[in-house]
């Protein structure tokens, strides 16, 4: 048996059920619980074997979790940082005449878990967490729900989104993070996970921020926006921006 580590908790969603899927608005719930019960989807947790000619569900996913993007650490907060997804895809094996077997399938390859027409997953929400971990401890620092559904009704957009880059920590205890699909860039409060700005980008923000200092001593935190990557947002801009305090 593959052995767990004790602390951490899991950082993100590790197991899903016909019970746990999507819940909230009702037409992409009843969505979610027909791709499940059309395609005979098998659900479970890490390490389930795919089945043959069979679509299975095993959390985290090769786009889920932590993947594609780094966390960072706070030395003097001994905090362990990072922005996370609970994005599933779905894997089945089919076996080729050469008599080797693949991943394939209308739902496979990089379809992920959800309507891909409105960009919702299927899995439980949060879709997207800020996660902090007490490297003195290994409990969970906190979560912070991360990014925003605006395809939803009002009242129901807090979900989380999925997300591709990374975050960024500053000295002045902040973190920066603009991966989420929502087209929004984001600083938190390092220590307690207080949201404590946010603003909406022509699109949104794949990669990691870039953090540095400009030739007249200030600090620039810089962010690609382009839309597009693992998440299937737009891709609607091509722009560098970059973000400064004032001079004075």
């Amino acid at each position: 048996t593959q052995p767990f580590p004790v602390k951490p908790e899991p950082l993100t969603q590790n197991t899903i059920s016909r019970d746990n899927l999507y819940k909230g608005e009702l037409e992409h719930q009843a969505y979610c619980e027909r791709l499940v019960d059309d395609n005979n989807m098998k659900l479970g947790g890490p390490y389930m074997p795919i089945t043959p000619n069979q679509y299975s569900i095993s959390p985290p996913g090769p786009a889920g979790g932590i993947n594609y993007w780094g966390p960072s650490y706070d030395p003097e907060l001994n905090l362990f940082v990072s922005n996370t997804t609970n994005l599933f895809q779905p894997m089945r094996l089919v076996q080729r005449p050469n008599g080797t077997w693949v991943n394939s399938g209308p739902l496979a390859g990089v379809r992920r878990f959800g309507d891909p027409d409105r960009r919702l997953p299927c899995g439980p929400t949060p879709w997207g967490e800020l996660v902090a971990v007490d490297m003195d401890s290994g409990d969970i620092a906190y979560r912070q729900t991360l990014g925003v559904s605006d395809m939803l009704p009002s009242g129901m957009q807090d979900t989380g989104r999925p997300s591709t880059g990374g975050v960024v920590l500053t000295a002045s205890g902040l973190t920066f993070v603009g991966g989420t699909d929502d087209y929004r860039f984001r600083a938190f409060r390092t220590a307690t996970g207080e949201q404590l700005w946010e603003l909406r980008l022509p699109s949104s923000v794949e990669t990691t921020p870039i953090t540095y200092l400009g030739a007249d001593g200030r600090q620039f935190v810089t962010v690609v926006s382009t839309g597009g990557g693992l998440t299937g947002s737009e891709v609607t801009n091509d722009e560098i921006i970059a973000f400064a305090l004032p001079r004075n």
